[in-house]
């Protein structure tokens, strides 16, 4: 009966630790990157929520025919969903749905405008989506897309904070070139149509409130949220003055420079006239920054070069750089899920910056590129990049991020308002003293203009606009960014919840280097031999008989033998590349069955025994 009582006791003891772990609401992320973990910028915005705002989670549980991958992603969705309700301390909460065919629920998420992804033909419609609703105002994630995982956080905590703010941004925009179009100029009788707006500035007033800065402006207004300046040209002292005092006060910016813009051409000329500059600098600006920048310098990298068409047919230009994933950071939010940058006549940023100021480059070229004039590029620079390419090239930073504390690039003050008319200099005087030396801020540089017009980023068929690119979500990503809370500019990508198995990889890496030199060897021997077996059968008569004496006959069943010991031994050999794979597997499935058991029981005889020995 002892015996019998003692392990009546020890599963009771099993029994209570699982119950007693199982509503401990325990949490602890051992993951390298933290993945089941929130970071404090989104601690920091859940913290800042004045109401309550509700997730709802719509995710077709039910649908039997949904990937055996996307059910898994789905519930590590709903873990992170958690955490944010933990975080939000009240002002999160979590609803699930399960749409189900012609059902109430699958009615709401329609409604939401949560989009059913078809998985075949006939089968249901699969809904994975997210909905934000808080004071009357709803944001919703369409469909999560597995692929943008590692932004998943941020776009999560974006639309939580756009439904509990839900103003519109106030965006400003200072351009040298008619990105809003030119619909308000004056035009002469026969002259054509104002061009419209280009389609990546069409499509953010949609979700800004936009409004014009000139670009001799001597002050940006406190309402703007954030400034984007397009092409700046000699601004003025006053006008940088003002961008450098809407940073100082914590305005975030995004600057598109250029140093050779091709669509900047006079109105009413063709072609790019050689009296008009068509380069764009800040050089005040960026000095203070600490970020260098030649205005006659173009980026030349043949490794990213550009099919264009011309007279002669499809060519390649090294000066029209279309660079992939691998020249494009994937652990920024800004460019993580961006597949392809095209930028021609790009220029190249570098980094001189403080420690107070972080560089984060977001688009680079391959390690082979150069930099030529622009002067050159401009006339084809056939000689000029030839010339150029025989040095050893560099990465070159295209587009970057800085974030940190700025100081201002005017110390001695507000610099006069400049003007033909005024010819007084004691009307000139200086004004006072800049009020602010120094700020936290986030900029945007980009090295490229052209990269947002539509002959470079968009096929529009009339009907449809489809983009050729990721600039214009390059370009929409920033604004985004910037135009949010400042929690949000310091949230990063993401690791993968998929991870890939480092230990195995790593192993199998090992064992093929150890085995692959025996297999090339048995490999040899193995070609060598059969063209042993070739030569010696290769006299034959007249009659296409073959003529073998007895040794010969005799060396062919040698080596006929060695031929099928040799290919047996090459079998074994690649069977030992998965030997060490499988004995991992085996540990690791001993471990999960059987040690993790053992252990809550021995645990728990230790528990029985204590318990035993003190009465």
């Amino acid at each position: 009966m002892s015996g019998i009582t003692g392990l009546t006791v020890i599963l009771v003891i099993a029994v209570s630790v699982y119950v007693i772990f199982n509503n401990i609401k325990l949490r602890i992320d051992c993951t390298e990157e933290s993945l089941y973990s929130l970071s404090k910028e989104t601690k920091e915005v859940l913290s800042k929520l004045e109401q309550p705002v509700t997730l709802k989670f719509f995710y077709s549980k039910s649908n039997a025919q949904a990937p055996l991958g996307l059910k898994t992603f789905a519930s590590q969705v709903e873990d992170l969903l958690y955490e944010y309700k933990v975080a939000g301390k009240g002002n999160i909460i979590l609803e699930h749905y399960d749409p189900e065919p012609d059902s109430d629920q699958e009615e709401t998420a329609m409604t939401f405008g949560v989009q059913g992804q078809s998985l075949n033909m006939f089968g249901p419609p699969l809904y994975f989506g997210l909905v934000a609703s808080s004071g009357g105002t709803d944001g919703t994630i369409p469909y999560i897309d597995p692929r943008s995982e590692r932004i998943l956080e941020y776009n999560i905590t974006k639309l939580i904070y756009r439904v509990a703010n839900p103003k519109k941004p106030i965006l400003g925009i200072m351009a040298d070139l008619p990105v809003l179009g030119d619909r308000n100029r004056f035009r002469m009788p026969g002259q054509p149509q104002p061009a419209p707006p280009w389609y990546a500035f069409s499509e953010i007033q949609k979700n800004y409130d936009i409004r014009t800065i000139p670009t001799d402006a001597d002050q940006i207004g406190s309402a703007i949220d954030a400034l984007i300046v397009v092409h700046p040209k000699e601004l003025p002292s006053h006008t940088l003055y003002a961008i450098d005092q809407f940073v100082m006060r914590g305005g975030r910016l995004i600057v598109l420079l250029d140093p050779l813009c091709t669509v900047d051409t006079p109105p009413a000329m063709g072609g790019m006239p050689m009296g008009h500059d068509v380069a764009s600098d800040i050089p005040e600006l960026l000095a203070a920054w600490g970020v260098g920048y030649e205005k006659d310098k173009v980026v030349v990298d043949v490794q990213n070069a550009t099919r264009v068409p011309t007279q002669q047919g499809q060519q390649e230009t090294p000066l029209w750089l279309s660079v992939s994933r691998d020249s494009i950071n994937q652990d920024d939010i800004l460019t993580s899920d961006l597949e392809m940058i095209s930028t021609p006549f790009v220029g190249s940023l570098v980094d001189n910056t403080t420690d107070d100021i972080d560089f984060t480059p977001l688009v680079t070229s391959s390690p082979s590129a150069v930099l030529v004039s622009s002067s050159a590029a401009r006339f084809g620079g056939g000689q000029a990049i030839n010339m150029a390419l025989r040095n050893s090239g560099s990465i070159h930073v295209t587009a970057a991020q800085l974030t940190g504390t700025f100081k201002t690039a005017f110390p001695a003050g507000k610099p006069a308002i400049e003007s033909d008319d005024v010819k007084d200099e004691a009307v000139k005087k200086p004004a006072p003293p800049a009020p602010l030396t120094s700020g936290q801020s986030a900029i945007v540089l980009i090295a490229d203009v052209d990269m947002l017009h539509d002959n470079f980023a968009v096929a529009d068929y009339g009907f449809q606009v489809i983009p050729r690119n990721s600039n214009i979500a390059l370009f929409e990503n920033a604004t985004d960014l910037m135009t949010g809370a400042s929690d949000l500019v310091g949230i990063r990508s993401r690791g993968n919840f998929n991870r890939p198995f480092d230990v195995v990889v790593n192993l199998e890496k090992e064992a093929r280097k150890v085995w692959q030199k025996r297999e090339d060897e048995l490999m040899t021997k193995l070609e060598a031999t059969q063209n042993k077996i070739q030569r010696m059968t290769a006299k034959v008569d007249e009659n296409q008989r073959v003529i073998l004496s007895a040794d010969q006959k005799k060396e062919i069943d040698k080596f006929t033998a060695e031929l099928t010991s040799t290919r047996k031994e090459l079998r074994q050999v690649k069977k030992n590349l998965r030997k060490d794979i499988e004995k991992l597997g085996a540990t690791i499935k001993w471990i999960n069955v059987g040690l993790m058991p053992a252990l809550v029981c021995i645990a728990g005889i230790g528990f029985w025994g204590f318990r035993t020995k003190r009465k």
